[in-house]
């Protein structure tokens, strides 16, 4: 599938997109919207050596875009900006995602990322 670089494209109109499709795992199939994730690694140097991680990108694609978007947050917020102000920017193109994100906790959607695209997809019908 064809998919945005990194989180920080999320907000910009036409995204950076990865030259070649990448492989993104469905989580989620809905009928206005879809998650999925895909498996990185990354690396952080230090003087010892290299620390290898694989980290999880969560990604979401509406049925009338081409590609898909990245969604996920990590605990911390960002340069001071709530969690759920930074989620309401992933979906900017979506106004019910104000909605949704009045009844769903912090702690559910780190439990479950998927959870946001899935009650967003509720709200499409």
């Amino acid at each position: 599938m064809v998919a945005q670089m990194g989180l920080s494209m999320s907000y910009k109109e036409n995204p950076k997109l990865y030259k070649n499709p990448v492989f993104l795992q469905p989580v989620y199939e809905g009928k206005n919207i879809s998650a999925y994730i895909h498996y990185i690694n990354t690396a952080t140097h230090v003087k010892s050596g290299s620390i290898y991680r694989m980290a999880i990108m969560f990604y979401y694609k509406a049925k009338n875009e081409d590609f898909a978007r990245t969604y996920y947050l990590k605990d911390n917020s960002i340069a001071g900006i709530g969690q759920k102000t930074m989620l309401k920017r992933y979906f900017k193109n979506f106004p019910q995602i104000k909605e949704v994100l009045k009844d769903l906790s912090m702690k559910e959607f780190r439990k479950d990322p998927a959870i946001l695209v899935k009650k967003l997809d509720e709200a499409l019908k």
